[in-house]
């Protein structure tokens, strides 16, 4: 059984994708020029999502605590389409080749957070009424890859079935 240090190199999944924003790391969301689709060829290496565009312009995303799901309802304009949730709070939606395509990215996708997502600590305890979501380590899990896989679906089931996308 591979180390999760030999995962690190061991390249998932690769091939075109089309981004668009939805929501940045401040919660807020991006201005319209920021919001359009945009085409990129993207990699999953390690635990690393890295989208590079013809123009030489480069974007890391960590996949640690990531939430990769198809989206509830058809996109209006797009097909094969998947929203993908990070840590930081920010959004995307991803589109793929096809059904296919768009599903082998998100079991990828997720399989790689499961494999390097700890997890989460317990929220924090305050006397004020402001809501404080819960700590996600960035250190790696301790748990096996068949208790962090298990772990993460029933995030991914929770998170499907328990509230609307926005």
């Amino acid at each position: 059984v591979p180390t999760l240090e030999q995962y690190e190199n061991v390249i998932h999944k690769q091939g075109p994708l089309v981004k668009k924003n939805v929501i940045l790391a401040n919660g807020k969301r991006p201005g319209l020029f920021k919001r359009r689709w945009q085409s990129f060829e993207c990699q999953l290496r390690g635990s690393k999502l890295t989208l590079s565009s013809k123009s030489g312009k480069k974007i890391e995303i960590t996949c640690h605590h990531c939430l990769a799901s198809r989206v509830p309802v058809p996109h209006r304009t797009r097909h094969s389409v998947m929203v993908l949730k990070c840590a930081d709070g920010r959004e995307f939606l991803l589109q793929g080749r096809d059904d296919t395509d768009m599903q082998e990215w998100v079991h990828a996708i997720n399989k790689v957070a499961a494999m390097f997502s700890a997890l989460p600590m317990a929220a924090p305890v305050s006397n004020t009424n402001a809501f404080q979501p819960p700590s996600l380590p960035m250190s790696r899990s301790k748990c096996n890859l068949e208790q962090q896989l298990n772990n993460h679906m029933t995030t991914v089931n929770h998170e499907l079935y328990s509230k609307p996308l926005r």
